[in-house]
């Protein structure tokens, strides 16, 4: 019963998921579809296992293709949280082989007799076999390759000292991996020694998918990457120097407003709280023990400056440095822009090209030929 629970919370945690806004959208919408898949077999197991399959016997086997799409789907779900411009149509395009397969087989389980049927075909036993091999394989290929793509980014991240929700969604999706991938000997042994061991197969591939989908369900409401504000972009919008309605009733003089901006600028310069990737509006202003309004207020009126203009404008000149220091001869600009504060290659381009005029990789090009 309790497996039949997690499917139906699964499902539901898998459309929140999906359809969730903030973050990093593909990889929101990824993560849903692996949820849903792990949701779909542990509904598969925990029939099987209230014996549901003895009255309707098409329950068994329904599932059999479903897990080859994990594969893809974690190999997906590595590419969005590490550089989401990399999930275009040639990686996209690893989940229609498995997708293509699943639309025929499900349709041939359950108009096929069961007599007849590849999964209960004894003379078909030895293509069985081979099959269950290749689908281990196909997962393990994926996997090893998905568990390479977030420890790369997690030796870049330690080495620039940034903990951004990227880094922090690499560092789970690399230990669940790891766990899969030590777990499916287990469920070989298991499945091949059944009279050795108290609990059947079923039993410990539901309690996996179970702990797959309480896990995911984990990271989903912890991790920024799901549940905080969409990173890089205007949160706060403000004002511009000529709303004075807004701030009419406001308890800040022209002193305080100065000395507030004194003091935001110093943090700025001393403590480089842009350098974080994920620094928000209400982040600055606990900084600098000020309400938000009083923050806002000072940027609009004083400062004349949206809010991630103001903290772009750092980032963008610590890139500026970096580039002046020669740092773009042994790093790409994208690790340039991660240690300055930026979170992926196309959000530094445009608020380069906002600050400055030109690109990265023509203010460099510039830059030589002055």
């Amino acid at each position: 019963m309790i497996f039949g629970i997690a499917a139906i919370q699964g499902f539901v945690l898998a459309l929140i998921i999906y359809f969730n806004k903030r973050g990093i959208n593909i990889a929101n919408q990824v993560l849903g579809l692996l949820l849903l898949c792990f949701s779909l077999i542990l509904v598969e197991e925990s029939l099987e296992l209230l014996d549901y399959h003895l009255s309707y016997i098409r329950i068994t086997g329904a599932s059999f293709l479903l897990d080859i799409i994990l594969g893809p789907l974690s190999y997906l779900y590595a590419l969005a949280i590490t550089d989401k411009t990399k999930v275009s149509g040639n990686n996209i395009a690893h989940v229609i082989l498995p997708l293509t397969l699943n639309l025929i087989y499900i349709p041939y389980h359950f108009l096929i007799s069961w007599d007849n049927h590849l999964i209960n075909s004894e003379d078909l036993s030895i293509l069985f076999t081979a099959i269950i091999v290749i689908k281990i394989v196909y997962q393990l290929g994926y996997q090893i390759a998905a568990i390479r793509i977030v420890r790369d980014f997690i030796k870049s991240s330690d080495k620039r000292r940034i903990a951004t929700p990227q880094y922090r969604a690499a560092i789970w999706l690399k230990n669940v991996l790891t766990s899969v991938i030590v777990l499916i000997p287990v469920v070989l042994l298991f499945e091949n020694s059944q009279d050795v061991f108290i609990y059947d197969s079923d039993y410990i591939t539901s309690l996996i998918m179970l702990i797959a989908i309480y896990s995911i369900g984990y990271a989903a409401l912890s991790n920024p990457l799901i549940y905080a504000r969409q990173m890089g972009e205007v949160i706060i919008t403000g004002g511009t120097n000529g709303d004075a309605k807004k701030y009419k009733t406001s308890p800040l003089t022209a002193t305080k407003k100065m000395a507030l901006k004194a003091h935001l600028l110093s943090i700025m310069e001393v403590e480089k709280p842009y350098l974080n990737a994920d620094l928000g509006f209400d982040d600055l202003a606990q900084k600098l023990n000020v309400p938000g309004h009083h923050l806002s207020q000072v940027l609009n009126e004083v400062l004349d400056q949206k809010f991630y203009d103001f903290i772009n404008s750092y980032r963008i000149q610590e890139v500026i440095r970096k580039i002046g220091n020669n740092e773009h001869v042994t790093n790409n600009i994208l690790t340039l822009g991660l240690a300055s504060g930026f979170n992926s290659k196309p959000t530094l381009n445009r608020a380069f090209k906002k600050h400055t005029g030109s690109t990265p990789i023509d203010y460099i090009k510039n830059r030589e030929t002055q």
